[in-house]
């Protein structure tokens, strides 16, 4: 109450920590345009990365409208700027080993920041990329084009790619296959799952001969 009282006058209002204040810009001008919402505001700023709710862009436009100036994120006192979310190991991989036609905006950018703040991100990035675009199309010369890349791996000096490149070298010949073979293992595999998945139903009570009539008649 004291520190009111020695006040010379009221304080101005300031605008609540908020992420959008790097949006201001960009908000202000879409209320500038002659015709406009609060929800075509929002779903811009979502093309633009905000991950944000729409109440909180509805109350932004609000305070603007009001009349009231956003400072800058740097001049706002308890705002810090935003801080770019962790990627888990799991997101890494997906962004490296996805099609670059199947990248949002939002993953390309990321992406884009991920590589440029990592020495070996570029190189990494585009050993990968062959490596997955080598699997996707499965070529006849799948032997020739694996074998380059093998080399591209153990000359890179990343110590990760040349350990996943000498484990490709000592399985060459049935990655090869994989690769250049029309067949799939994919029937094996579910009908293994399918066996596993009967004889767990019986919690290995049962003998050899009552699980192959359960296989045979399921």
């Amino acid at each position: 109450m004291t520190e009111w009282l020695r006040r010379e006058g009221f304080p101005i209002r300031q605008t609540p920590p908020s992420s959008l204040t790097r949006h201001a810009t960009l908000i202000r001008a879409s209320m500038a345009q002659r015709e406009w919402t609060v929800t075509q505001i929002y779903d811009t700023l979502v093309q633009q990365g905000y991950e944000g709710a729409f109440s909180g862009v509805s109350a932004y436009v609000t305070w603007l409208r009001e009349g009231h100036e956003p400072p800058a994120t740097a001049d706002q006192p308890g705002l810090t700027p935003v801080r770019e979310k962790r990627l888990g190991v799991r997101e890494v991989s997906w962004l490296f080993t996805l099609d670059p036609d199947r990248l949002t905006p939002e993953m390309t950018r990321r992406l884009r920041l991920l590589v440029d703040r990592w020495p070996q991100g570029q190189a990494t990035y585009a050993l990968i990329q062959q490596l997955t675009s080598l699997l996707r199309q499965a070529p006849t010369s799948g032997s020739a084009l694996l074998a380059s890349w093998i080399q591209a791996a153990l000359d890179s000096g990343m110590m990760e790619i040349q350990r996943l490149g000498r484990s490709f070298k000592k399985d060459f010949a049935a990655i090869c296959g994989a690769i250049e073979s029309p067949w799939s293992n994919g029937q094996t595999e579910g009908q293994v799952h399918r066996l596993k998945l009967i004889k767990r139903q019986m919690y290995g009570r049962a003998n050899l001969d009552l699980l192959k009539c359960r296989v045979l008649l399921a």
